[in-house]
């Protein structure tokens, strides 16, 4: 038997291999995503 911690390491190590990301963070992703696109579309503005 793994130690508990160990174990529980593991076990989270592969539900974050295999899990999709939740509602939630795939809310966060796209907010970040958009934010991303925000400032590069500021950022290209101010050369032209």
């Amino acid at each position: 038997m793994l130690p508990n911690r160990q174990h529980h390491l593991i076990n989270d190590y592969i539900k974050r291999l295999y899990h999709t990301p939740s509602r939630k963070d795939a809310r966060e992703k796209w907010l970040y995503d958009t934010d991303k696109f925000r400032f590069w579309q500021l950022f290209f503005l101010q050369i032209c």
